[in-house]
């Protein structure tokens, strides 16, 4: 929700106090708890105070203040005209002030609350104005949504496309963009997956300190690993089942399909856990061999107490 507020007829300390009970009463309907409005609120003051002074009221005399919610995010975005100026070299600066306090120690504490709170400012300067976004809240869920908003409007778009767009129309768009962005994506996907794994377990196992607490982990890692495969392998399987996917897609020749098939038994499994060559499992992606060498990597500096390389996988 969005409102504007007149310096010309309330004056400058009037609208700003008008401005900050609109936040407030927009950050209450929200639901915010009492400590994220309460630093939500010093952020919006502080900000408007630095706004003022680089204010021009002349032309528009109007300042405008918005609270919304985005992915789960509470967002309020401050506009307030004026020529553009560095708001970060601006925290250096003292204002001048008639209170008790003196200009430079309220300088300064207007400063310290800013620059505590830089993470959750931004700054930009657009149609002679200033604007300055505050962010009262992060959600935990935010990239879930964006993500399952993406994949819904991929969905929707393909269905659209294939609808009411000629084939001749999209497949090239197809072929000569989409797929192109997707093969990048997923080579980033595999790209990260490895080290991410690699060093996450490996942290884990170091911080553990001994062996008897690595072999509990260890072996329930390992489980795990293999209990999630055995789902998806079931999920996979019935999918296919109840949908039918692949019916009248041509049969691999039966030459070909015996001779790819191989049969696994335990003891190669079990085997097959510790590499013979560290290097191939990184570049093949082998993410059992991976668990495997990681957890070992981290039992043995947190035993030797490797404080480097503790510091390192971490």
């Amino acid at each position: 929700m969005q409102k504007k507020f007149l310096v010309g007829s309330l004056g400058t300390d009037e609208a700003l106090g008008r401005a900050m009970v609109f936040i407030r009463e927009r950050l209450c309907t929200l639901k915010l708890n009492t400590k994220d409005t309460h630093r939500a609120e010093l952020m919006c003051e502080e900000s408007l105070l630095r706004l003022f002074r680089y204010a021009d009221f002349t032309k528009n005399g109007t300042f405008r203040a918005n609270v919304h919610k985005f992915f789960g995010d509470v967002m309020i975005d401050l506009t307030v005209p004026g020529e553009e100026f560095n708001f970060a070299a601006s925290l250096e600066l003292s204002p001048e002030s008639e209170d008790e306090l003196s200009p430079d120690a309220e300088a300064a504490v207007q400063n310290l609350l800013l620059r505590s709170f830089a993470d959750n400012l931004n700054y930009r300067h657009s149609g002679h104005s200033n604007r300055i976004t505050v962010k009262a809240y992060r959600s935990n869920y935010s990239g879930l949504y964006k993500t399952l908003t993406a994949l819904l409007l991929a969905v929707v778009g393909s269905i659209a496309a294939k609808s009411f767009l000629h084939e001749s129309v999209y497949m090239p768009i197809n072929d000569n963009l989409l797929v192109a962005v997707r093969t990048i994506f997923m080579n980033g996907l595999k790209m990260c997956a490895v080290p991410v794994v690699f060093f996450s377990i490996a942290a884990s196992a170091s911080d553990l300190g001994n062996f008897s607490g690595f072999r509990r982990t260890g072996m329930r890692l390992l489980i795990w690993f293999l209990v999630m495969q055995v789902i998806a392998a079931i999920i996979g399987f019935g999918v296919v089942g109840f949908f039918g996917t692949g019916k009248g897609a041509g049969l691999i020749a039966q030459s070909a399909s015996s001779s790819s098939v191989k049969s696994v038994s335990f003891i190669d499994t079990v085997v097959h856990l510790i590499p013979e060559n560290i290097d191939r499992s990184f570049v093949e992606g082998n993410m059992l061999q991976l668990i495997v060498v990681a957890l070992l990597a981290g039992a043995a500096a947190a035993s030797t107490g490797a404080k480097i390389l503790i510091q390192v996988f971490n």
